[in-house]
């Protein structure tokens, strides 16, 4: 195995810090894993103790089972109750949609949308008054003139083809790729924002 391969490729235990659980890593010979998977596309699953209390909290506070690791949607998990979800999923094969969502938000360093855009080779678009990306937006709002359900998922504005504008796409998009994985709808909007936020990044020729 290589040494990339032996770093991401990670079982968590649970130990102790000043009162709070941590995870740490042990050695996989298996790579093919969750927590791998979400290395590699730029998630950090290590964490320190101030970093899971960020995600317990945001955790603790959606009311419902969907996406999250409760059994009843008004009881909220402990921290180690967390951690020990986080172990089994994050040791889960990489093709397991469920757990890999639920340790996506709620196993990793919280981070905006944007943040793990480099890893899985995208580059957002521009957002700003910039004439960069003018050719990339006006062919996702040509699109979304055909999918007004998506567009108003981007910004709800957005409810005509009228509306579907560059201005009101920037905006739409700004605010989605600068969500957090804690946010209730990350899952939602991570995916809304690798379609129509962003663009894939040229890859370097190899000479």
């Amino acid at each position: 195995m290589t040494t990339v391969g032996k770093v991401i490729a990670s079982v968590f235990t649970l130990g102790a810090l000043g009162g709070g659980g941590i995870l740490v890593n042990k050695l996989l010979d298996d790579t093919d894993t969750i927590g791998a998977r979400l290395t590699s596309e730029g998630f950090s699953i290590s964490l320190n103790n101030s970093e899971w209390e960020t995600v317990l909290g945001a955790h603790n506070g959606i009311n419902n089972l969907e996406g999250t690791f409760k059994k009843d949607a008004n009881t909220a998990l402990k921290l180690d109750e967390l951690q020990e979800k986080c172990k089994s999923a994050l040791n889960s094969k990489k093709n397991n949609d469920v757990n890999y969502k639920k340790a996506r938000q709620w196993c990793v360093k919280e981070q905006k949308i944007s943040d793990s855009f480099e890893k899985i080779n995208l580059r957002a678009l521009d957002v700003t008054k910039n004439t960069d990306d003018t050719s990339g937006w006006q062919t996702n709002i040509n699109k979304l003139k055909n999918d007004l359900k998506t567009a108003q998922k981007i910004k709800a504005e957005m409810n005509s083809t009228q509306n579907i504008t560059l201005e009101n796409i920037k905006a739409g998009c700004k605010a989605i790729i600068e969500i957090k994985t804690t946010a209730s709808d990350f899952n939602d909007k991570f995916e809304l924002a690798k379609e129509w936020c962003a663009v894939v990044m040229p890859r370097e020729k190899v000479t």
